[in-house]
């Protein structure tokens, strides 16, 4: 990852992969926010296109499995964890009574129907059917939309709510940007990207590396506290609440090295590996079941995400403690 991306893309695959691993595998854009992380999830999406192309690239799972606008997550967030909490039933009456009926008529809009949003949420089994498209069929699908939305400019999220086909991570990786999109659609008004704030992240990087590389020249170090008392700008603060660690500005200077990364990661995966050891075998124990369900009811620590995550198939994390299912 770090030798494919430039320093400002890195650090924003930094972030996602800390939010990553405290949520258990999964990336959510709520999450995001609400971690109030930089940068903003705005130029998260202007750099990578979709929220899903970006966990791709880092290889975690997107809590939404459909390209969807922040709107949408939301909703689909509520409808899962109702899903949840009903022990895997929904339905329809159940969720207007909790939500509300206004709840109800913002899902038909945004998915079509009750039905299509238990598809995003992944309740429902999506069409099996797959359509191919040349590039001139995308292009007026979008020219389509266009016209029907009736306004001046077409966004993303507009597109991402309206359904269309194909996804918008299909659109984008047959031609790059949103902007290329719209060019190539030749519809002329495209939404302005906030060009200035993208600018002033970039060189607050910029900056950072280069006092960070012309430090360590100088001191033959990288400690934080040496830093801090030679009062250097940006301050080790400043630092720190942009780029979210001292340890990813190292990173994204090039000061800390991938098998550096790679051997932590090891030694996380057997650290987890023992305290799954310990935590099947204790609840094998204490409840009598190996079953699944019963283990994520029960909110065992590490959780059952996790251990599918980085162990594969329930028999497979099973095995790691030499039980089976019963």
């Amino acid at each position: 990852m770090m030798n494919t991306f430039n320093h400002f893309e890195n650090e924003i695959l930094v972030q996602l992969i800390e939010l990553a691993e405290e949520e258990d595998g999964i990336l959510s854009m709520r999450q995001y926010i609400d971690s109030e992380r930089k940068p903003s999830l705005h130029t998260v999406l202007e750099t990578f296109g979709t929220w899903n192309r970006a966990a791709q690239i880092i290889d975690y799972v997107p809590y939404i499995k459909y390209d969807v606008s922040l709107q949408q997550e939301n909703l689909l967030r509520l409808i899962k964890e109702l899903h949840e909490k009903n022990n895997g039933t929904i339905s329809l009456n159940h969720f207007k009574n909790v939500h509300g009926k206004a709840s109800i008529d913002v899902i038909e809009r945004l998915f079509g129907s009750w039905e299509g949003a238990l598809v995003y949420a992944d309740i429902l089994p999506s069409p099996t059917t797959s359509v191919s498209y040349t590039k001139e069929e995308m292009l007026n699908n979008v020219r389509n939309l266009y016209l029907q939305v009736g306004q001046a400019a077409l966004t993303k999220d507009m597109y991402m709510e309206s359904r269309t086909e194909p996804s918008l991570s299909n659109l984008i990786y047959s031609f790059g940007t949103w902007e290329d999109i719209l060019k190539e659609a030749a519809l002329s008004k495209s939404p302005i990207k906030d060009a200035k704030k993208l600018e002033k992240e970039k060189q607050f990087l910029k900056e950072a590396t280069d006092s960070i590389l012309l430090f360590k020249e100088e001191n033959n170090s990288l400690s934080e506290n040496l830093y801090k008392e030679q009062h250097r700008s940006p301050s080790a603060t400043t630092i720190r609440r942009r780029l979210g660690s001292w340890n990813n500005l190292l990173t994204l200077a090039g000061l800390i090295k991938d098998d550096m990364k790679k051997e932590v990661r090891k030694q996380r995966i057997e650290q987890l590996k023992k305290e799954a050891i310990q935590s099947l075998q204790q609840f094998a124990k204490e409840t009598g079941t190996t079953q699944e369900r019963v283990y994520k009811e029960q909110n065992r620590k590490p959780s059952a995400t996790t251990l599918r995550r980085y162990f594969g198939t329930w028999d497979n994390i099973l095995a790691l403690a030499n039980l089976k299912r019963y």
